[in-house]
């Protein structure tokens, strides 16, 4: 009875034997078999040598997510098992999310950490069973968006490291390098833009996530500290320094050499504030004034709140004396706010002047939404390039697409006076109930004239 089990026994062994011996050339047939009831089909199997096989044409479809592959070549389950599977090589593919077999709320990830510590999970087994990996273009597609890569790399043993060539998102393509130690430690990410002038390192620990960044070779700080669950920090600030930046990054390069300033941006408990200062160096022997502005505004998920705003060049200074409250959607909700502007003509780099010219910003709110600007500037006893005004003032509003100018007049000490008005449409670009009406003497506009214009006095009413 021993002999006749023990006969069993070894036959078992041997069938056992023969058939692992033979696995690639039956291995196929079994993927094919077995892989339906996962999803998993494939149009070839081919063997490659004794260790290895191609699969082409790949495609798995799981509730909610389709994945393809034109080529998957990997080690067979006995190098698997000997955990020395050499390199997975993946060619193009893609995967497709569907909205319609999205999980349950309930199943979702709740925020930043809980996807770190998933994301930990997952790469703690690839790093056990999948040793390397190579990926040819690919993208992953979502109804909110798509996201490509030209092909990712993925190594382990002295720690993890996935290279990304040419990762795109909207408009923003860049090469990232995801590392990590043998051991579980902090998660470095390193990326470079190669169509933008920006990069940037972040370093990720438990609840922190901290980093440096630069645009245009003008550094970045930022830092972060995450709640056990959600996706914005309870606390972050991000740090712009000593930013000298070329004025023509700015569309400034006309008039500017360099743009110099800061930035901070604070954000605590679901709330911010922002601090910014700039001023601007202008090019040599241009007759532009040197620029300085500076900016305050506070706010939270739901609106932005502009509590300062100074401007200030030579002979020139604007003051915000009430704030600006913008909702999410863009629209206007504080109450009236105004910005009071005074021009010192005297000081003036573009033409000869003396006296001052006051003005006033109005900024009304709507019921629906969209704001009324009306603006008044005057001045008196006035000189520009020798012309004395003993009065002007102009008077306007914005009601958009609509500016309408209800007065801007102008009366010299010599007795010429004039008086413009009308409205200017933006989107039909027409001029509606125009009017002109006044008296030139030929002296006030000879240097426009010919020789030839012979008058003394002109009378215009239109």
């Amino acid at each position: 009875m021993r002999r006749k089990i023990a006969l069993i026994l070894l036959v078992f062994a041997a069938c056992a034997f023969i058939a692992l011996a033979a696995l690639p050339w039956w291995l196929g047939a079994a993927l094919g078999a077995v892989g339906g009831r996962f999803g998993l089909t494939f149009g070839e199997y081919r063997r490659i040598g004794y260790t290895r096989f191609v699969l082409t044409d790949v495609e798995v479809r799981r509730p909610g997510v389709q994945v393809k592959a034109s080529q998957v070549e990997s080690g067979t389950p006995l190098v698997w098992l000997a955990r020395r599977p050499g390199e997975v090589t993946i060619g193009r593919w893609s995967v497709t999310v569907t909205p319609a077999d999205a999980p349950k709320e309930a199943d979702q990830l709740k925020g930043w950490q809980p996807l770190r510590s998933r994301i930990e999970q997952i790469v703690t087994v690839l790093e056990l069973w999948l040793p390397s990996a190579t990926t040819g273009a690919g993208e992953v597609a979502w109804p909110g968006g798509t996201v490509g890569l030209d092909a990712a790399n993925w190594k382990t043993g002295d720690g993890v490291r996935l290279q990304i060539t040419a990762l795109t998102w909207r408009e923003q393509t860049a090469d990232l390098m995801i590392t990590r130690g043998k051991r579980a430690g902090p998660v470095i990410v390193e990326a470079r833009a190669t169509k933008s002038p920006w990069a940037a390192k972040l370093e990720s620990e438990g609840a922190r996530l901290s980093g440096n960044g630069s645009w245009a070779g003008q550094p970045l700080s930022v830092q972060a500290r995450f709640s056990e669950t959600g996706w914005l920090p309870v606390e972050a600030k991000v740090q712009a320094s000593d930013w000298n930046l070329a004025a023509e990054r700015a569309g400034l390069g006309e008039f500017y050499e360099m743009i110099t300033g800061r930035a901070d941006i604070t954000w605590q408990n679901g709330h911010f504030s922002l601090d910014v200062e700039a001023a601007g160096k202008p090019q040599a022997g241009s007759e532009a004034p040197p620029l300085q502005v500076k900016l305050h505004g506070a706010g939270g998920l739901d609106q932005l709140n502009i509590e300062r705003l100074d401007v200030e060049l030579p002979g020139v200074t604007g003051h915000l004396s009430e704030p600006v409250i913008i909702g999410r959607d863009g629209r206007l909700q504080s109450e009236a706010s105004r910005f009071d502007l005074t021009v010192d003509l005297a000081k003036q780099p573009w033409f000869e002047g003396r006296g001052s010219v006051t003005g006033v910003v109005k900024v009304i709110p709507r019921s629906d939404g969209v704001p009324w600007v009306t603006a008044t500037l005057s001045t008196a006893d006035a000189a520009i390039a020798g012309r004395v005004a003993t009065s002007a003032e102009v008077e306007a509003d914005l009601d958009w697409p609509r500016v309408r100018v209800k007065t801007a007049a102008v009366k010299l000490k010599d007795g010429d006076e004039l008086e413009l008005g009308g409205d200017w449409d933006f989107r039909t670009r027409t001029l509606v109930q125009g009017r002109v009406k006044g008296r030139v003497s030929r002296e006030t506009v000879a240097p426009w004239l010919t020789t030839r214009a012979g008058f003394e006095t002109l009378e215009v009413e239109v």
